[in-house]
């Protein structure tokens, strides 16, 4: 037997998908000032979705009647309400409601000049869920830092030069970064990666590492060493140093292939490490040590002239010259 269609028409379809939609859903009319700002609106309909979702009948009813605050603590309510009231483009956005103690997901879009219509969820869970993941995130990270903070300490106990060569090479690192426009969370990384690029002397001997005259052949190799050595300690913690492990694993490999640990050569040498070692090298020349006078920057910068294309990429050397010429 043939079974007979419903004939439902534009407004029966419409009030049944109104009735039985999951979101809440209300269309409002909207009140302005004498500069057109929105001021209030009033709820014309409403479904029975955004009462249960609400737990308020907004039916009927203004806005500052039944969310009496709203307006001091989630202007942007009315920013976007006002905005697309006006026959703006429909807006998505989430907001806050102090009342109900609830987040929120807005849709709100505009069918006739000074109304909404407005669709929405409960997003509360969702984003308490987040919350949780970001205060975990925060513990995590706060623990990687006082790993590092550790490091760095343990190092500055076997070797009281490195302390203010860390920080300086930190903050020229963040400067030559910030020049190559590399994003936020990449030069933190760097950052990170800046400060432990030594790390790794802390497993070379002392006789070695305070050794006050020229090393031996031998002692050269086991000083070279401490790239391997930094990654094996840092390994554990790549996950917040990024990118930034790569300085203190690659900063002695050079443009031409006779750096080490590894002997990369070029664009294999990762660009952490191949900026890092023009800050290195430059601080190093620029600094006193006990047997010889630090370098004027012009002789320093004319070293690193020189050695385009030998240790230094030279399209970074170009950039870090310029910098540090203030062009």
């Amino acid at each position: 037997m043939e079974m007979k269609k419903p004939e439902l028409t534009n407004g029966h379809l419409f009030q049944s998908l109104f009735d039985n939609m999951q979101n809440g859903c209300a269309h409002v009319t909207c009140k302005y000032d004498q500069s057109n700002k929105l001021i209030d609106y009033f709820h014309d309909i409403a479904n029975q979705a955004y009462i249960n979702i609400v737990g308020i009948d907004p039916r009927q009813k203004w806005v500052s009647e039944i969310f009496p605050n709203l307006r001091k603590q989630s202007p942007e309510v009315f920013e976007v309400f006002g905005r697309v009231s006006h026959r703006g483009k429909p807006e998505t956005f989430e907001t806050y409601n102090n009342q109900t103690n609830a987040w929120y997901k807005l849709n709100v879009f505009c069918l006739e000049e000074g109304t909404a219509t407005i669709v929405f969820s409960d997003i509360t869970n969702e984003k308490n869920e987040l919350f949780i993941l970001a205060d975990a995130n925060a513990r995590i990270e706060a623990a990687y830092e006082e790993t590092i903070n550790g490091f760095v300490g343990a190092l500055r106990m076997r070797d009281h030069s490195t302390e203010e060569h860390s920080v300086r090479v930190v903050n020229l690192t963040d400067k030559f970064a910030r020049r190559l426009h590399l994003p936020e969370e990449e030069i933190a990384h760097l950052r990170r990666g800046a400060v432990l690029h030594d790390i790794g002397k802390i497993a070379v001997d002392d006789a070695i590492l305070n050794k006050p005259s020229d090393l031996t052949n031998e002692e050269r190799d086991d000083m070279k060493k401490h790239p391997v050595f930094a990654y094996e300690i840092l390994k554990p913690l790549s996950n917040i140093l990024g990118s930034g492990i790569e300085i203190p694993h690659y900063h002695h490999e050079h443009w031409n292939g006779k750096g080490y640990p590894e002997g990369r050569k070029g664009l294999e040498i990762p660009l952490a490490a191949r900026l890092f070692t023009l800050v290195d090298i430059w601080d190093a020349l620029t600094s006193k040590r006990p047997y010889r006078e630090a370098f004027l920057p012009n002789y320093a910068l004319q070293y690193i002239r020189d050695e385009k294309g030998g240790i230094f990429d030279p399209t970074l050397a170009d950039e870090f010259i310029s910098m540090m010429e203030g062009k």
